[in-house]
């Protein structure tokens, strides 16, 4: 999901951040698989689109995936 420069995404405080291979296990597929579906073709968004986090004393942003968006990826009929 896009977000524009002034709002914020969903927090939920029961949520984590997955790593790569994390969500990789939960998915059953191979670590670059993940880094596919993060990717968007430029006409539809991503199917699992990863949060750029940055943290202090670091030079570039850590890449997460949210716990609740890939249960939204492997659940999708608890939406509707």
């Amino acid at each position: 999901m896009q977000y524009d420069a002034n709002q914020t995404p969903p927090v939920n405080t029961n949520d984590r951040w997955l790593r790569c291979r994390e969500v990789a296990q939960l998915l059953a597929v191979s670590e670059r698989q993940v880094w596919r579906l993060a990717q968007s073709d430029g006409r539809s968004p991503p199917i699992l689109e990863p949060t750029r986090l940055r943290m202090p004393g670091r030079t570039r942003p850590l890449t997460r995936w949210r716990l609740s968006d890939v249960h939204r990826l492997l659940n999708p009929i608890e939406e509707i």
